[in-house]
């Protein structure tokens, strides 16, 4: 009998033991990874949209939803003193990339909402000492569950999730396998970048040039291409309208209206006779680029928002037989240094004006308005101003003011924000279908045609008579 029990006893001890050994197990294993971001440029410059996660477990794939609730996501950012939740909307196994994808998989992607008036979903950095926007470092995200996590058969405990808080890999929409980046350029010590989107291999296609505004200067061309939504014009949607058309969205170090005197200020502020030190080197890059890719010499479009609109203008004041047409979003070039003489030099440039009322950083009325008023007075013949006078408002139903219902209101002298989401229109027509239309000298033919010189029928008939007339008098003075 009491052998009896101590094998009943020793058996109980056994099975005890195996299940503390798979309770311990269960609460101490841990399911590690580390994720990937999906970046995406927007009007207010970047943001993370989706956090991909890369997990050491496989999730079994179940056709029930992932409820976005089981999990958290607290940002911190260079530059901002508190932390913030992420809002998550949807939650899924997906691919590497964040594609949502109905099989079994090591990667689950979380979409997460943006917000203009959220700078943690925005992950550049603006330093204020120097003026200029950079990747933030550091950008980190903690990742936790909440509950447990179950899909089909898988099953991950609350707290045996374990996320490396910096990203792995960023994916930038818009930019990747889209732009060539970082391109550099030197003209007498002055180093530019540059990026590129090319539209075809036609000699026929004409350029689109972007100069960006103060915050966008740097080494990093993605920081140019991500300041404001600048890859959209690389869409197919503007891409149509411009007919073929390349982009080059060039980079300086500092800000374009940097002149010789070695200050860093704004052209309100400045003396006439000054010219930028970027001038020059720029007007070469851009023949460079040109040249190399075989560009339409009809087809050269220059424009910019800001600090790269009042650059568009010191361009085109110097060159002005170089471009075809012109665009500007709330540039800054005071009218008051603009001669007269100058202004008779523009007036046939094609140029298209945009600024909202309520612009505080350059006054259209000491800038963009007064110089308008200017060329219609000396009738240039194809100019047009858009004005909107109820500031910058967000037009695209996705983002609005706390109570959920007001669009949300951007500063007014984000002008670029119509420009670059293609709302520009006189007459119907689209600032972008007006430009990639105008060709310099009103002249339809490409370069490849420019030099032919076509002799009409009366020239030739001309040229006849003169051929006569010399046989003629050959023929007395051998008489």
């Amino acid at each position: 009998m009491i052998k009896y029990l101590f094998k009943q006893n020793h058996k109980s001890f056994y099975i005890s033991f195996i299940i503390l050994s798979i309770i311990i197990t269960s609460v101490t294993s841990e399911t590690t990874g580390d994720f990937s971001q999906v970046i995406e440029g927007f009007n207010w410059g970047p943001g993370v949209t989706k956090m991909i996660l890369h997990l050491n477990t496989e999730i079994n794939y179940s056709s029930n939803e992932i409820a976005p609730s089981i999990f958290s996501v607290i940002t911190t950012k260079e530059g901002s003193e508190n932390n913030e939740n992420r809002v998550i909307n949807k939650v899924y196994i997906s691919d590497e990339k964040g594609n949502k994808i109905n099989q079994n998989s090591n990667y689950i992607t979380l979409e997460v909402s943006c917000h203009p008036a959220s700078s943690i979903t925005n992950p550049f950095y603006y330093n204020p000492t120097k003026s200029l926007n950079n990747w933030a470092d550091p950008y980190d995200s903690t990742i936790q569950l909440l509950s447990d996590f179950v899909s089909g058969t898988t099953s991950i405990p609350q707290n045996s999730l374990n996320i490396d808080v910096k990203s792995k890999k960023n994916y930038l929409n818009g930019i990747d396998n889209v732009f060539t980046l970082n391109q550099p350029f030197t003209y007498n010590d002055i180093k530019l970048n540059y990026a590129y989107y090319k539209s075809s291999d036609s000699n026929n296609r004409g350029v689109v040039i972007w100069l960006h505004g103060t915050g966008e200067g740097g080494t990093d061309t993605t920081v140019s291409l991500y300041g404001n939504k600048v890859t959209n014009l690389a869409s197919k949607t503007i891409q149509d309208e411009l007919n073929d058309c390349d982009i080059l969205v060039v980079q300086c170090p500092s800000r374009w209206l940097n002149y010789t005197t070695g200050n860093v200020e704004d052209s309100i502020n400045t003396i006439d006779k000054y010219k930028s030190i970027y001038t020059e080197a720029l007007y070469n890059l851009i023949k460079d680029y040109v040249s190399k890719n075989k560009i339409s010499s009809n087809r050269i479009y220059i424009g910019g928002a800001s600090n790269g609109g009042s650059m568009t203008m010191n361009m085109i004041l110097n060159y002005p037989d170089y471009f075809a047409a012109a665009y500007f979003a709330s540039e800054g070039y005071a009218d008051r240094h603009i001669t007269d003489k100058q202004i008779e030099s523009i007036k046939n440039i094609p140029l298209w004006f945009v600024y909202a009322v309520g612009d505080s950083a350059n006054d259209p009325a000491k800038t963009t308005q007064a110089t308008y008023d200017r060329l219609v007075k000396v009738k240039a013949n194809n100019i047009h101003l858009t004005k909107y006078s109820n500031g910058v408002v967000d037009i695209t139903g996705k983002y609005f003011q706390d109570d959920g219902k007001t669009p949300y209101k951007y500063s007014p002298h984000w002008s670029w924000v119509y420009l670059l989401d293609n709302d520009c229109k006189d007459n119907n027509e689209s600032l972008f279908s007006w430009l990639g239309n105008q060709k310099k000298n009103n002249n339809d033919n490409d370069d490849n045609q420019e030099n032919t010189i076509t002799v009409n029928d009366d020239n030739n008939e001309s040229i006849n008579n003169i051929k006569i007339n010399s046989w003629i008098i050959f023929l007395i003075i051998l008489l």
